[in-house]
């Protein structure tokens, strides 16, 4: 099994210097993985790596940001954003969507694309299969803090910095902000600093923290079926992806969930 404690022991049996583990720390922890490496499954990150993931960042921004895509599909839907759902319900030909204020919607077939940490609140009828519930008890999503920061364009040096405090970065050259993303320890500590604007996603009631981190063990035991449906119900988000934690992971699964809805007609 790859884990980063492996990592650890065979770098302290080569006479590696507690630096390099910071170093190592710094670069997967505060600036991609949001949670300490101690506690991520290398195996799975080398998986992320290979299916496309960007470790130097983003290749393509949105203008309104992700959020304005996610509002213009929402649009479209008869469930409006901010619905709560409290349960899911399949029988012998539709699925029953059941709703924090008693109404219910029906449908032929549903796709499920919520974080792993709100599915543990739903009821599933039937239960959830066995590779299921043990993803909803073991999932961990990190701790990230993104941040805004006005700035004096003489103060600063050259960007991106990527240090123990997080990634500081400048979206848009013609505006005088700096945004500070800071994953895992770092992420504690940004909290305490004064910003224009930020986001805790471990703190927004409809994430309950920023996106799913395998640890050892979890990629081969059930990190590879999150995309398997069950009767009528489908699952896409990016967990259910071969890049979890990116948006375009959300995008392929999203894709391939329309695909098996259509073709199960």
């Amino acid at each position: 099994m790859l884990d980063t404690q492996s990592l650890r022991g065979w770098l302290a049996e080569r006479g590696a210097s507690t630096n390099v583990l910071a170093e190592a720390e710094t670069h997967y922890a505060v600036a991609s993985s949001s949670v300490p490496i101690g506690e991520m499954s290398l195996l799975a990150y080398a998986t992320k790596v290979a299916a496309g993931a960007a470790p130097t960042g983003l290749a393509v921004r949105l203008r309104g940001g992700p959020s304005a895509l996610a509002e213009r599909l929402a649009a479209r839907c008869e469930v409006q954003p901010g619905t709560v759902v409290t349960g899911i319900e399949q029988r012998d030909a539709s699925v029953r969507i059941e709703l924090a204020d008693g109404a219910t919607v029906s449908a032929t077939r549903a796709i499920l694309a919520i974080p792993l940490p709100l599915q543990r609140r739903l009821r599933f009828d039937p239960p959830l299969p066995e590779h299921r519930r043990l993803a909803l008890e073991r999932a961990r999503y990190g701790e990230v803090v993104k941040a805004a920061l006005p700035y004096d364009r003489r103060l600063i040096g050259r960007l991106p910095e990527l240090s123990a405090a997080g990634l500081l970065y400048q979206p848009d050259p013609g505006v005088p902000l700096l945004v500070l993303f800071a994953a895992a320890g770092a992420a504690r500590r940004a909290r305490t600093i004064e910003s224009l604007a930020a986001v805790d996603w471990s703190r927004e009631p409809f994430s309950r923290g920023s996106y799913l981190i395998f640890g050892p063990g979890d990629l081969t035991t059930w990190g590879l079926r999150l995309r398997e449906p069950q009767g009528r119900l489908h699952f896409a988000g990016s967990e259910a992806s071969s890049l979890p934690s990116y948006i375009e992971g959300a995008v392929r699964a999203g894709e391939r969930a329309a695909d098996e809805v259509l073709s199960a007609g």
